[in-house]
Order: C-alpha cells, then structure tokens, then sequence
C-alpha cells in the first residue's frame, strides 16, 4: 500500500520566475521597465520561497539549492505525508515538481517519476 511504506520524494522548485528565464534565454536587450518588473517578481518569488523553504525544515526535508537555480527539498517519507504537506500549502503544490525516486534495478540504475498533485482529490496521481 502506497501510504504505508517510506519512498523517497523529491521537490523541486523553480527559484526563478519563468518570465525571468525567458528574458534570460534570449540575451536580448530589454527596457528599464522590463527591468524593474523582472525585479518586482523576484521579489515577490524570494518571499514565497522564504515561507516554503521554513515549510519543508519544518517538515523534516533535506534542502539545496541546485544547478539552475532550483530548490530541491528530499525526504524518505510515507506518500501520505507529502500529501498532507501538499494540501496544507497551496503555494507549495503550485509550485513544486514533484518526483519519486525509484531504487531500479542492476540494469537500469535509479530512475524518477514525475507525480501530480490532483488538488480537487488532494492526492499524488502518476501520469
């Protein structure tokens, strides 16, 4: 039963707003307004993050900061803890990419599979 025995997940968030990666990709000149705007998100992204990172300390994951500039929070846990981490943050659940981690085998090594928070049943689903 999946609520039952300890499975490794990992969270993985984007610390950059996506409007600031697409500026980022282009190496285009931009406008002073494009600037501050780019700083207003960051802003109001850093705070979230902030709040989210106290969150999952508070949870009992294991955080860095990743290549990219992403947040990954680890954990051997039960499926149904992170669930109910995910239904008590919504900001979480929006901005998280969450992936089990398989153990594989001798000939494939490990692998992760992507999860879904199906918020009207609050619960993970595999695609």
């Amino acid at each position: 039963m999946h609520g039952r025995r300890l499975e490794d997940f990992t969270l993985s968030v984007d610390l950059l707003p996506l409007r600031i990666r697409s500026l980022a990709a282009t190496s285009l000149p931009i406008a002073a307004a494009t600037v501050a705007d780019a700083a207003q998100a960051l802003e109001g992204r850093a705070a979230t993050l902030g709040r989210l990172a106290y969150v999952l300390a508070e949870h009992g994951w294991d955080l860095a900061i990743v290549g990219d500039f992403m947040l990954e929070a680890r954990r051997r846990c039960r499926r149904v803890d992170v669930e109910r981490l995910l239904s008590g943050s919504a900001e979480l659940a929006a901005l998280a990419t969450i992936y089990l981690e398989d153990a594989g085998d001798a000939t494939q090594g490990p692998t992760q599979r992507e999860l879904f928070w199906a918020d009207e049943e609050s619960r993970l689903v595999t695609a």
